[in-house]
């Protein structure tokens, strides 16, 4: 299953991550006013009825939400209910080195959580992030692709990211291992290839069978 957040025309900010059934019930307790109380036990009844459909997700797309940190933890609250979860797409943000940390903190830290894809492209992620995302793919063992192009990297943690990708057969740009065709033309159009991104772009070709 595929569940799909994208950002409305003419809107800053996307829809916010699904919230945990106790925060819903919280929420509903402390900052709603019901005539009858017994409507407060209703509502989180049909919520959590509905989350439990919602974490059956193979696949979560947030890409250009415009989330920051504070949305990058509130997500990270409800990940580890998503068992059947192996895609998670949360590009084109402002997560930020302390966004990216967050969410490699809770793949790393949690079992439950086993990603097969991780996709961070273009959310602002300095050295500071790249060194959380190389110490979640050295212990995730699901993992197989997190793409971290396009972000605020440099020389140094690029090549700190490639050491750790070709140890574990992560791809870093999104290249799968059985790919054989590449295309990245419309992304350089918009952008020139910095050095960082290249040596991201090498580490893949390495592993792939791009030709």
């Amino acid at each position: 299953r595929r569940h799909r957040h994208q950002r409305r025309p003419g809107r800053t900010r996307g829809r916010l991550p699904p919230p945990t059934p106790e925060k819903v019930e919280r929420l509903l307790r402390t900052e709603k006013t019901f005539t009858n109380s017994s409507d407060v036990a209703k509502v989180a009844a049909l919520y959590a009825a509905f989350f439990d459909e919602v974490v059956r997700a193979t696949e979560l797309h947030f890409r250009a939400v415009g989330w920051t940190v504070a949305e990058a933890a509130e997500l990270c609250e409800a990940l580890p209910r998503f068992r059947a979860l192996t895609s998670l797409d949360v590009s084109e943000n402002k997560l930020g080195d302390a966004g990216v940390s967050v969410i490699c903190q809770a793949v790393q830290s949690n079992k439950e959580i086993k990603l097969a894809s991780l996709n961070v492209s273009r959310n602002e992620i300095g050295p500071e992030g790249a060194k959380a995302v190389a110490a979640m793919a050295a212990v995730a063992a699901s993992l197989t692709v997190v793409n971290v192009l396009r972000n605020k990297l440099d020389v140094a943690s690029a090549e700190m990211l490639t050491a750790v990708a070709k140890e574990k057969g992560v791809s870093l740009c999104g290249i799968t291992r059985d790919q054989t065709e590449a295309n990245f033309r419309s992304q350089l159009r918009s952008q020139p290839l910095q050095p960082y991104d290249a040596i991201l772009l090498a580490s893949d070709l390495s592993q792939a069978g791009v030709t």
